[in-house]
């Protein structure tokens, strides 16, 4: 019997308790937002046909002419969008299927990597192609599509990263100096998150940020353990308590900061 009633407003109180719901949109889609007594007027079906006969402003005039007609006598008001996007369905899913192997996404649900994929930055590299030099402001997280980077420091060569594989992730909560350059050693496609965007989601939807950030915390650990088993190889190597076998000690020293020992 209160339907009618303004419990809430922009402007009244402090804080303003918004209600929230997402829904999964593509390109094309169409958004009706109207007026509670066009939608008691007009039923589900006839708002579909309406929608889909018109275009944007034709569908919505008609839907508050069929409201009139249908008695309305309060406020009459519609409102149709279309959603577009520069990106294919294939593309989406691309990104979708990227972010479920990597370890900063793959706890998000479906409707999380769809909050976070229009949030990236599509980069399509050319072999020898560099996404970053050593020293570069450090603004971002890259993920690899398809393809494969190559990570050097100083020109030695330190690793390759594959698709699911990811570099960066300290960028995402502070400005750093990359710490390597990397470079494309096959036609390589890679998503890429800059800071300034991720700020975006975590005033957006702070929830999906916050898994993002719990995982790359976990990831970082899983490299510092990493680092500091080679560097206790190399120093064992370094002191003759390791034996380098047929290897000279330098290639042996490199071989065991590569990981490779």
């Amino acid at each position: 019997p209160l339907r009618k009633r303004l419990y809430a407003a922009v402007g009244v109180p402090g804080d303003l308790d918004v209600d929230l719901r997402s829904a999964q949109l593509g390109d094309g889609d169409r958004v009706l937002i109207c007026t509670q007594g066009v939608h008691d007027h007009v039923d589900d079906a006839t708002l579909d046909r309406l929608v889909a006969a018109h275009d944007c402003q034709g569908a919505a005039d008609a839907i508050v002419r069929e409201a009139v007609q249908r008695g309305l006598e309060e406020d009459a008001t519609a409102v149709v969008f279309e959603v577009g996007s520069d990106r294919t369905a294939a593309v989406a899913d691309e990104i979708d299927a990227v972010l479920k192997t990597n370890r900063l996404f793959r706890d998000l649900t479906g409707p999380e990597r769809a909050v976070v994929a229009p949030y990236l930055d599509e980069r399509i590299l050319a072999p020898a192609a560099v996404l970053f030099r050593e020293g570069d402001p450090g603004d971002g997280f890259f993920v690899v599509a398809h393809g494969t980077l190559r990570v050097t420091r100083s020109g030695t060569p330190l690793t390759d990263v594959g698709p699911g594989g990811s570099l960066g992730e300290l960028c995402l909560a502070r400005d750093v100096p990359r710490s390597a350059t990397t470079y494309a050693a096959t036609p390589t496609l890679v998503f890429g998150l800059t800071r300034a965007r991720f700020q975006e989601i975590m005033v957006r939807r702070p929830a999906v940020a916050a898994k993002v950030l719990l995982a790359a915390l976990d990831g970082v650990g899983d490299r510092l353990r990493e680092v500091s088993e080679r560097l206790s190889l190399v120093e064992k190597l370094a002191i003759g308590a390791l034996p380098t076998g047929e290897l000279p000690l330098r290639d042996a020293i490199v071989k065991a900061a590569r990981g490779e020992r």
